[in-house]
């Protein structure tokens, strides 16, 4: 009797398990192996490749673990066999990520988020992360390029107040919000001028700054933060040389010369008086000749009439002997 209540409560208990399976399968996970572990760089990505510099910014995430604590090495190897622990990880050529060197695993997934490490610094090489954990241990998908020193410089290098200057720069990755410079070169006080610009995807800067007109001759300084990563940073001494701006001497106008005033002349009283006498008698002298004129030419006149009606006398006498002889 003992054993077949046994029996059925077994089978009770395997039918409530199974029920309870079906119901919330979720609830059951702590017991199912987790999948193969991956880890990978997610941040930052420049053209889908992780690249920056020591103290750059930079996400690591991992899924597939087991719940327990791991540590995070870098390696230029990218053979999976040599991220394990099996030996020591000198001996592996693995080495501390010294800014985040441990991390504890809950729920399968971990995301660290951390800043480049100062060991591993080589510009051009390619690191891998190691996530060692006994039995798990597990190498990077991707690796994170370190890129080489961000560069600034500037052009013309000799200028007036009130030119403008550019200031070129490469290596700025990944590329973020760059504060560029120019200092004089005996104050580390306020900049002279500076403005913001964003590099291009190849992490190439180029931005035109103004001379202020209150800019004193002398030599200055350019300088380039990066300003979410103050690690990414760049400067040149004495690159620039400010000149006393030179005054184009404006021409001036030409005088134009002032009329000499013409002189008045003023009579005396006694050419006054004199002149009189010899005006009147001119005017009478035109007058007498006016007259002389038209008496002669009046006289003229007469004569060739009385000259003309002799004449007529005489034909007229001349045909009329004519006429009476004829009859």
């Amino acid at each position: 009797m003992y054993r077949i209540a046994g029996r059925c409560c077994a089978l009770a208990l395997c039918c409530l398990l199974a029920t309870i399976l079906l119901l919330f399968p979720g609830s059951f996970t702590l017991f199912a192996r987790a999948a193969s572990p991956q880890v990978s760089l997610t941040f930052p990505l420049v053209n889908g490749v992780a690249t920056g510099h020591v103290g750059t910014r930079v996400t690591i995430s991992g899924s597939g673990f087991t719940t327990g604590a791991a540590s995070l090495y870098t390696t230029t190897n990218g053979n999976p066999a040599k991220c394990t622990d099996a030996a020591s990880p000198a001996s592996l050529g693995l080495t501390p990520f010294n800014t985040h060197p441990k991390v504890f695993i809950v729920g399968n997934n971990f995301e660290v988020q951390s800043t480049w490490p100062s060991s591993a610094p080589d510009a051009g090489t390619a690191y891998y992360i190691c996530v060692v954990k006994h039995g798990e241990s597990t190498l990077s998908s991707n690796a994170f390029t370190v890129a080489p020193p961000a560069t600034v410089a500037v052009a013309p290098t000799t200028a007036a107040p009130g030119a403008q200057v550019t200031l070129t720069g490469s290596n700025w990755l990944p590329p973020q919000l760059i504060t560029v410079s120019i200092f004089a070169d005996n104050n580390s006080g306020q900049p002279l001028v500076s403005q913001s610009v964003t590099p291009d995807a190849n992490g190439n800067l180029n931005v035109s700054l103004t001379i202020p007109a209150s800019a004193q001759p002398g030599s200055y300084s350019v300088a380039a933060v990066a300003q979410n990563e103050t690690t990414m940073n760049a400067s040149a001494s004495d690159a620039l040389t400010i000149v006393t701006a030179t005054a184009t001497p404006s021409p001036s106008p030409s005088p134009s010369p002032s009329p000499s005033p013409s002189p008045s002349v003023t009579a005396s009283p006694a050419a006054t008086l004199s002149a009189s006498p010899t005006a009147t008698q001119v005017s009478s002298a035109n007058s007498n000749t006016s007259g002389s004129d038209g008496g002669l030419s009046s006289t003229t006149l007469l004569f060739i009439l009385i000259g003309i009606g002799i004449l007529l006398i005489i034909v007229g006498s001349i045909l009329f002997i004519v006429y009476g002889r004829m009859r």
